[in-house]
């Protein structure tokens, strides 16, 4: 417990130094992330026989990289088409080494991990500096973490009917009820009540649709959380890596952003779009 707490401190402190020196130290500690979580799950991936292409995770961390230093590079989309052919085509030509699961594992395992990190650099830049830039990420962090305090504070206080005992014994119902509501309160006055104030384009948001934003993210953290155990359960392993001791890997500290990452990226785009018109 000390070690995890200690691991926790350090981290928070490090994003607090990334997030006061702005968007490229930001992009490179992303994309860095992004090469170690690709092949946390290309290793794990590897315990089942599977031979997924590892040198793929450097081309998925290209256009984050790209878009680093040069905000008008905005290419994920198509870099993972790309991508895709030239993995494929690789296959194809050593089609007795690799085999198309391995094609499928390398690049759907490099989208969902690179379009993590990309929305988090994303969420960043929608900012008018660094104070509003760190104002809006933290709105994405809370939406994933608060859910994860606030589950594992109701589950050991309430919780007695588990949620999904198979993949993630601890989990309980009432646990993941009160993550739900715990995050949609936080993001709800955080939002309305913090960066309402202190982002100007996002002065004229509802409340009501911080509440939709929170209810969403409890959902979506857990979503993201309970799949990253399935994959863990599926190929037999505790943690996705030890990088972060007492937490494991780059994966086992991002899951519960998987999907939280990206939703909360699209939410704040759709609202400039609506309140710009």
């Amino acid at each position: 417990m000390f070690i995890r707490l200690l691991t926790t401190i350090v981290l928070v402190a490090l994003l607090v130094i990334v997030l006061f020196f702005g968007e490229i130290p930001l992009g490179i500690a992303v994309s860095l992330f992004t090469v170690i979580g690709i092949n946390e799950l290309y290793r794990a991936s590897k315990k089942h026989g599977n031979c997924p292409l590892s040198w793929a995770s450097l081309l998925f961390a290209f256009p984050i990289l790209a878009y680093t230093f040069n905000k008008d590079i905005q290419c994920m989309g198509i870099a993972v088409y790309v991508i895709a052919a030239i993995v494929f085509l690789v296959c194809i030509v050593s089609y007795k080494k690799y085999s198309m699961v391995d094609a499928v594992i390398t690049i759907v395992s490099g989208a969902v991990v690179a379009n993590l990190f990309y929305s988090i650099l994303g969420i960043y830049r929608i900012g008018d500096g660094k104070a509003e830039s760190a104002y809006i990420l933290l709105l994405c962090l809370l939406g994933a973490w608060t859910t994860d305090i606030f589950a594992y504070l109701a589950g050991i206080t309430f919780g007695k009917h588990k949620l999904c005992p198979e993949i993630s014994p601890k989990k309980s119902v009432e646990g993941s009820i009160g993550g739900m509501l715990g995050v949609t309160l936080v993001i709800t006055i955080y939002g309305y009540f913090v960066l309402s104030r202190y982002v100007e384009i996002f002065s004229d948001i509802s409340i009501y649709a911080y509440i939709i934003l929170g209810i969403i993210c409890g959902i979506l953290s857990q979503i993201g959380d309970l799949a990253a155990s399935m994959v863990k359960r599926y190929y037999g392993i505790k943690d996705y890596g030890n990088i972060f001791p007492g937490h494991g890997g780059v994966l086992d500290r991002f899951d519960s952003l998987f999907f939280v990452a990206p939703t909360v990226y699209f939410f704040l785009n759709t609202a400039i779009f609506i309140l710009e018109k």
